[in-house]
């Protein structure tokens, strides 16, 4: 189970499933579980729409209208969160990160970083990755004799 944290005070939440919990009307959460739970298949609007069971057109304005983004920028915000926690909590290659996440290469996962964050996934890893988790690599942990 992954638990979302929500930030205090007036911060920005860079967490797209913190964003849909927030968002108040539950007329889409039907749609963004399904999407939170297929990131690896590919995904037009097209399925969003079908899945919802309306035209497109009603269902991209639906979505943007109840969540403030697009169905794709929403699709792609939930790819990059994953692609984050991945890219964090594991030492998986790019290109398996890039396909679990639903990216269809390596090559698209780094275009979209690139745009969302001014940083490469091998950057974003290399700035990001928590000292504890480089410390456990090494078997600095605590009790170990660390320090």
């Amino acid at each position: 189970m992954v638990m979302y944290l929500k930030r205090p005070g007036g911060q920005s939440q860079f967490s797209t499933m913190l964003t849909g919990q927030m968002a108040g009307a539950s007329g889409m959460a039907d749609i963004r579980t399904w999407l939170s739970l297929n990131l690896d298949q590919p995904m037009t609007v097209e399925d969003m729409a079908d899945r919802a069971g309306m035209s497109l057109r009603s269902f991209t304005r639906a979505f943007t209208a109840e969540l403030g983004v697009s169905p794709m920028g929403w699709l792609e915000g939930l790819r990059c969160d994953r692609a984050k926690t991945l890219l964090l909590d594991s030492d998986l290659p790019l290109k398996v990160i890039a396909f679990r996440a639903g990216f269809s290469s390596d090559e698209q996962m780094r275009k979209v970083f690139r745009r969302r964050f001014s940083l490469s996934p091998r950057d974003y890893r290399a700035r990001f990755k928590t000292a504890g988790a480089e410390a456990d690599a090494r078997g600095l942990t605590a009790g170990s004799g660390g320090r």
